[in-house]
């Protein structure tokens, strides 16, 4: 990618995570308590989630990214220090009041190493997924971080769009709004979901200017660089009735990207016993994302009392009923049973 195009994309990167298209009264005391606990350590708060892009949304908890220079100085505890180093983030919980209302957070803790690590050369989906979606950048140490992290999301976003150009072989053909759904939604193939992620339209057509006007010169940029890859199927003057198909071998394969999402989907399981420890109330998240799905999940007082003993259980019991799928999973049981159909 040309140095020019790179400035441009940071450019609108950096508008986009700097502005906050609504007013939110919790937001100023959300900062003033990561500022209060992280003190000095502190480097950059990243609003992100629903409550981002749905300003009329009354329930639900915020979602936050705080990035902090080094683990050992947030965390009293070295077992709070190992765990956040092994499998970054650690997910916490967060609670502030204004006008006697009352709202909460789960917020992810992560070095500013970490983060850099986990979007430059990233080993799963998990983080950097979540940064090719629109996030508000809602406190930073100074502007250099600012733009760096600008820098890093556009990077994830990059790195998104050319993981999703080998899912798209099985298309007859896509246009750019396709292609965009798609890489919006490569980050849940890499997640095993107890609820299904029905909110990929809304997540669009929230931000639906600022993802065209990154990924459309991105993806461009790539038909252009790997020739023989993508082939122009309607070669219509406008850009938005065009429309593609992946002919050729892309880098990474198809199967390496499964790869990729299948490892995401088993460190992110690995990553839900570290919850139940770090972040209160975890077990009742979990709970309203089953009922929110459907199932019915009854826990006894031992369930509840030691949830990392005996909460497996109702784990397995739903892994063993098929229910908690990642979507690369679901994504490929769906086109067998599409092919059966065929034959």
């Amino acid at each position: 990618m040309e140095e020019r195009l790179k400035e441009n994309i940071r450019k609108i990167v950096y508008d986009r995570i700097t502005t906050l298209r609504h007013e939110d009264k919790f937001l100023p005391e959300f900062i003033k308590f990561f500022q209060e606990r992280f003190g000095d350590s502190l480097i950059a708060v990243i609003f992100y989630g629903s409550r981002l892009f749905d300003p009329v949304k009354n329930d639900g908890l915020y979602d936050f990214y705080v990035i902090v220079d080094f683990y050992e100085k947030v965390h009293s505890s070295i077992w709070h220090i190992l765990l956040n180093r092994i499998l970054p983030p650690s997910v916490y919980m967060a609670e502030v009041s204004v006008d006697d209302q009352r709202v909460g957070a789960k917020y992810n803790i992560i070095s500013f190493q970490d983060f850099i690590k986990y979007i430059v050369d990233p080993p799963e989906i998990y983080i950097v997924g979540r940064f090719s979606k629109a996030v508000y950048i809602a406190y930073a140490r100074d502007e250099y971080i600012k733009w760096k992290i600008s820098d890093l999301i556009r990077k994830a976003m990059y790195f998104c769009l050319v993981y999703t150009i080998p899912m798209l072989d099985d298309l007859e053909k896509f246009d750019l709004e396709r292609l965009i759904f798609e890489i919006l939604s490569l980050s849940y193939k890499g997640e095993v979901r107890i609820e299904d992620p029905n909110k990929l339209s809304n997540l669009l057509e929230a931000d639906k200017d600022f993802y065209f006007n990154v990924y459309v010169p991105m993806f461009l940029d790539y038909v252009k660089q790997n020739e023989g890859i993508i082939f122009e199927i309607d070669r219509s003057e406008d850009v938005f009735k065009k429309t593609w198909a992946v002919v050729g071998d892309p880098i990474p394969s198809k199967q390496e990207v499964i790869n990729f999402l299948k490892v995401s989907a088993r460190r992110g399981v690995l990553r839900w016993p570290k919850g139940l420890i770090t972040f209160r109330g975890y077990r009742e998240y979990l709970e309203r994302k089953v009922k929110k799905s459907g199932e019915d999940v009854e826990l006894s007082e031992i369930d509840k009392r030691y949830p990392l003993i005996f909460g497996w259980r109702h784990v397995i019991k739903l892994l063993r009923e098929g229910k908690l799928k990642s979507g690369i999973q679901r994504e490929i049981e769906t086109k067998q049973i599409r092919q059966k159909g065929e034959i």
